[in-house]
């Protein structure tokens, strides 16, 4: 019988013969609706976090992805604050590459393409409109409020 323990992302596992194996843990991909609540309680976090910092008080990395953790088990989704995180970075550095193509690109919408002349332009094979534009609503407000910032 196998020992498996697990050590966050990795997994160690021994056999009868002795022999260890390390293997990545894979998570389950992330469905529509989790990544739509993980828009949002980022979104929630950084309000909290700009009431917060205005009194002077940071908050670490690590408890900024706990807290996005958290909001995002009350809508029922159980990630961890490390898989937010990295969702987080992905859905991002897609977000921006799309948006800069649909804003500067004189050729055809991303949403037009099919997935493979998305791929041949470098550019996400598919991300979803309506978390797209999820994250645009609240990424266009995070660029205006720090124009008006800097006012």
């Amino acid at each position: 019988m196998e020992d498996e323990i697990s050590q966050g992302q990795m997994q160690v596992i021994e056999s009868p013969s002795k022999k260890v194996r390390i293997a990545r843990i894979r998570y389950p991909n992330w469905e529509k609706q989790e990544t739509i609540s993980l828009v949002i309680a980022y979104q929630r976090q950084l309000n909290e976090f700009s009431v917060v910092t205005c009194k002077g008080r940071m908050m670490a990395s690590e408890q900024k992805w706990e807290k996005i953790s958290s909001l995002c088990s009350k809508d029922g989704v159980s990630r961890d604050a490390e898989q937010c995180r990295k969702r987080w970075q992905d859905l991002s550095k897609n977000y921006k590459r799309i948006k800069e193509w649909e804003t500067f690109s004189e050729a055809s919408s991303f949403w037009l393409m099919s997935g493979s002349s998305r791929k041949d332009k470098n550019l996400p094979g598919n991300f979803d409109r309506e978390v797209y534009d999820c994250m645009d609503a609240f990424m266009s407000s995070k660029t205006n409020m720090k124009l008006h910032k800097s006012l």
